[in-house]
């Protein structure tokens, strides 16, 4: 312990020589920074990057800091530090490989993997002046570096941790080959003896001797008091010490010792030592742990399985179930790894990886199952050092496509050499579907015809990427497609639409109706239900006989598909939403236009009120009360107050007892609004004594001078809501750790803050909040405090 001290100061020294070398005033960036579609404006100072006391030269894309996370370029950082960096256009992910740790992580995405497991990140990856950076701090830590952060230089250090140097005795290991069985059993550091021996010596001795070696001994001894060995004994010691035997020891061994031990101890051996092999090794220590399983880092990269453990597997066994999956019992395991079920979602073969522990007749057994989205042959093998076992599978030939048609149902059947999965995406104008296949290559000719069929009009084949295979179906405007996959097969349906007249306009984002009968727009009915993720559209009267029925899958980020139906005499189209939209709608000479668009396109401006907790999570309570229930009633009143101004667009992330994740409504937040509020109660439990109002708040790295910010609005409310319910004023509460730990403050890119209206624990809080009244007054402080804010504060 002392020496590792030792070595901890003298690193620590080091590095402080080191850094005091980099400059100590930073200077200072002054750039336009493009990301997120918009142009931002970047002043401050500089930060330097220094990787194992080496500072980072700097390219063109500098390190910046954005809500107080700091970004990097990735290959810049991490290929310095011997990584593997990739980048995945398809896909938006970058891929982060250092030995046998994989970092994955998607652009504008706050969900990391590392190893297949998932993280979150405070900040994501994004693409900053068409350079891919991602967060320092995050990624090297799951690589196993030591991160640190001098605020005042301005200097981000990165330590590659290194193994500590141990005097320990290496094992001699028998190799054993893998056999067409896949049972294999290899003992290290056991003595296989087929003799007697009997030891009736006293060795008086001035140290410890620790023998590691393997001792195979095919002797039978006879001994009166004489032992007597043909064997060869590896030690990995030196004994420098005094031996008094008091019996005649005959040995014709050979000893062989590489390390000095010197200790202060006496060992005095009395004893009889008798070693019996019964027909088989004698059984491993249990010292090894099952520690991992490393998925494949994309659909397309190569399908490789390892199931890593901390030391040399000693057995395991391949055991048949059935052709659903693939069972690995790892015997003289623990079971070690991260979660028991692993959901896989890179491989067109494997569904998920599960694992159990269990003892077997004294053994402890850890067993991987991979289950498999089809029977399909895989190899199994060994590593060289023993500690992975791991699992390949060969990838699939796109051997056949074949074509059959009913007169208004098409069939395509893709026939693949081994089981198949594909990513089906639609493009517009033409009408595409487009199915790639991951991990595949294609035997398919480039242009196969459509001769006898009535939905599809073309179909293309190609590579899109080296391992990637793609079929393109160009199809009528209205026709519907459905996709199966079923072992080796994809099965691909097209049908003629009972839709008619209707089409989708990728470029103006748009619906388009052609105008067969006319109509007036401002008859239509506009319906918003999107916390139910559906906004409907309600022509002034029934139009099935100019665009029929049906269901119509869209091409657009957030809305997935409309269908038309006729409600009540009435022709409805309902979006069916996975981000909230707005619609408009607007007309020329021969079309009428269902326009999809951002709340902030249609906008001015644009508030997210926010009810904290709900649903399973009732937040903090006290005297009886329930915090869910009580910023529940607080917003819908002000969402109701709300609905009478047309200065502002108000959502809500609930309106009932439900719980939307904390990252949703932060998501959301960032997607179509530009300010969050979210309406909260505190509690200082069991501590009745705290009480007043609070607002929290964390000061973002795109705060404009002049525009609306976090402070602006937490100063606003904070002071409202303190006349309105004549609460204790705690003040602002903003830029320690708490707040930047809380993911609504630290995940929004858009002024947010949370109102902690008042104590719960708290017993003349809790009685003024229990009045109904003070939830109107509240809530009129809220719509007061919007108002104010958008009367006097440019938004964007």
């Amino acid at each position: 312990m002392y020496q590792k001290r030792k070595r901890f100061f003298a690193i620590t020294a080091i590095c402080s020589m080191l850094l005091s070398n980099v400059c100590a005033y930073a200077a200072e960036l002054d750039m336009n920074l493009y990301y997120d579609g918009k142009t931002h404006h970047y002043k401050a100072e500089e930060v330097n990057i220094v990787i194992n006391g080496e500072e980072m030269i700097v390219t063109d894309m500098p390190p910046v800091i954005l809500e107080d996370r700091t970004l990097v370029p990735a290959r810049d950082v991490f290929e310095t530090m011997g990584a593997e960096v990739a980048w995945n256009a398809q896909t938006k992910e970058v891929y982060v490989k250092k030995e046998s740790d994989v970092v994955i992580l998607k652009i504008d995405d706050e969900i990391g993997t590392k190893n297949g497991i998932a993280f979150t990140m405070d900040v994501p990856a994004k693409i900053i002046n068409d350079r891919t950076v991602i967060p320092v701090r995050v990624v090297s830590e799951a690589l196993g570096c030591e991160v640190g952060w001098d605020a005042k230089k301005r200097i981000v250090t990165i330590e590659q941790k290194q193994q500590e140097i141990e005097n320990t005795v290496e094992d001699e290991i028998v190799d054993v080959d893998i056999n067409e069985n896949i049972d294999i059993s290899l003992d290290a550091n056991t003595d296989v003896n087929n003799n007697t021996n009997t030891n009736n010596n006293t060795n008086t001795n001035n140290n410890t001797n620790t023998n590691n070696n393997t001792n195979t001994n095919n002797n039978t001894n006879t001994n009166n008091n004489t032992n007597t060995n043909d064997n060869t004994n590896t030690n990995d010691n030196t004994n420098n010490n005094t031996n008094t035997n008091n019996n005649t020891n005959t040995n014709n061994n050979t000893n062989t010792n590489n390390n000095t031990n010197t200790n202060n101890n006496t060992n005095t051996n009395n004893n009889t030592n008798t070693n019996t092999e019964n027909n088989a090794t004698n059984v491993p220590t249990q010292n090894s742990k099952v520690t991992n399983v490393i998925v494949p880092a994309s659909a397309s990269a190569p399908q490789i399985f390892t199931i890593t453990t901390s030391a040399q597997i000693a057995k395991y066994q391949n055991v048949y179930v059935d052709d659903t999956r693939i069972v690995l019992d790892i015997y003289y395991a623990e079971k070690n790894l991260p979660s028991d079920n692993i959901t896989v979602t890179t491989s067109p073969f494997v569904s998920a990886i599960r694992s159990a522990q269990h003892d077997m007749e004294g053994v402890t057994v850890t067993r991987v199952v991979l289950d498999l989205k089809a029977p399909i042959k895989y190899q199994l093998t060994q590593s060289e050092d023993k500690k992975n076992l791991i699992v390949s599978f060969q990838e699939s030939v796109v051997q056949s496509l074949t074509k059959t048609s009913n007169g208004t149902i098409d069939t395509i059947q893709i026939t693949g050499s081994a089981p198949l999965t594909a990513n089906v995406s639609t493009l517009s104008s033409p009408n595409r579907v487009i199915i790639d296949i991951p991990y595949a290559t294609s035997n398919l000719e480039p242009n196969p015809s459509v001769e006898g069929l009535s939905q599809i009009l073309a179909i293309r084949t190609s590579m899109y990427e080296e391992k990637v295979a793609r079929v393109v179906l160009e199809i009528k405007d209205t026709a519907e497609y459905d996709m199966s996959q079923n072992g080796n097969h994809i099965i691909v349906t097209v049908k003629k639409s009972t839709l008619e007249n209707i089409s989708y306009d990728a470029s103006k984002k748009a619906l388009v109706l052609k105008k067969v009968m006319p109509f007036d727009v401002n008859g239509v009915i506009h319906t918003d239900n999107y916390l139910k993720n559906q906004y409907k559209v309600t022509l002034p009267s029934d139009f099935t006989s100019v665009y029929g029925y049906g269901t119509m899958k869209l091409p657009y980020e957030g809305v997935s598909s409309v269908t038309v139906a006729n409600e009540g005499g009435r022709t409805t189209f309902s979006f069916s939403e996975s981000n909230i939209r707005a619609y408009t709608i607007t007309e020329d000479s021969n079309n009428y236009y269902i326009n999809i668009k951002n709340p902030k396109e249609v906008y001015s401006k644009v508030v997210l009120l926010d009810a904290g907790h709900g649903g399973n999570d009732p937040g903090t309570s006290g005297n009886g009360m329930n915090e869910k229930d009580i910023t529940l009633s607080i917003v819908n009143k002000a969402y109701a107050l709300l609905q009478n101004t047309d200065k502002v667009k108000v959502y809500l992330t609930r309106n009932d007892d439900s719980r939307p994740e904390n990252r949703h409504r932060a998501n959301t937040a960032n997607d179509i609004a530009d300010v969050l509020i979210s309406i909260h109660m505190n509690s200082a439990s069991p501590n009745p004594s705290p009480n007043g109002t609070e607002v929290l708040f964390v000061t973002h790295t795109n705060d404009v001078q002049g525009r609306l910010t976090s402070q602006i609005v937490a100063t606003t409310l904070l002071q409202r809501t303190v006349n309105a319910l004549s609460t204790n004023n705690r003040g602002l509460k903003y830029d320690t750790q708490h707040q930047k730990n809380l993911i609504l403050l630290n995940s929004t890119t858009v002024p947010a803050v949370i109102v902690e209206t008042l104590f719960l624990s708290n017993p003349g809080d809790a009685l003024k909040i229990s009045n109904t009244a003070n939830h109107d007054k509240m809530a009129q402080a809220i719509y007061d405090s919007i108002i104010e804010l958008a009367d006097k504060y440019t938004w964007r």
